[in-house]
């Protein structure tokens, strides 16, 4: 897991403390997109930091992209 502190505020909300950061994610559904008969799902990610130190937060995004592309983007 990317991040241990992870807390399900409602639904497609999301957030924690790590790394330094308090951080926020919410998602929103997306137009799908269609490719041929496959429909493919997509979602919008609202992400907010909140750190005084901008090395946290720099540290805290590589953190999170490098899980999130691990797990497929």
């Amino acid at each position: 897991m990317a991040f241990p502190t992870l807390r399900a505020d409602g639904p497609q909300a999301y957030s924690g403390h790590d790394a330094g950061c308090d951080w926020h994610i919410r998602l929103h559904p997306a137009e799908p997109t269609r490719l041929g008969l496959i429909v493919l799902e997509r979602w919008l990610a609202e992400v907010s930091l909140t750190a005084a130190d901008p090395a946290k937060r720099r540290a805290w995004w590589q953190q999170f992209t490098a899980h999130f592309q691990k797990g497929g983007g």
